[in-house]
């Protein structure tokens, strides 16, 4: 019994762990990967654009 109790709350825990991870993390990577080449100081593409242009 004790032995399922474990496993019970460790399935739970890993579950929580998973969610958080597949929503936050993943967000804050996609977004880090999509703007890398607009926050990129040393890009010269987008050096002399204008906001409107970026947005494009």
């Amino acid at each position: 019994i004790k032995h399922l109790r474990r496993l019970i709350i460790f399935r739970l825990v890993m579950g929580c762990i998973d969610s958080v991870v597949a929503k936050y993390v993943s967000t804050c990577v996609g977004y880090y990967v999509v703007s890398r080449p607009f926050l990129d100081p040393m890009n010269t593409r987008y050096a002399n654009s204008t906001y409107n242009e970026i947005l494009e």
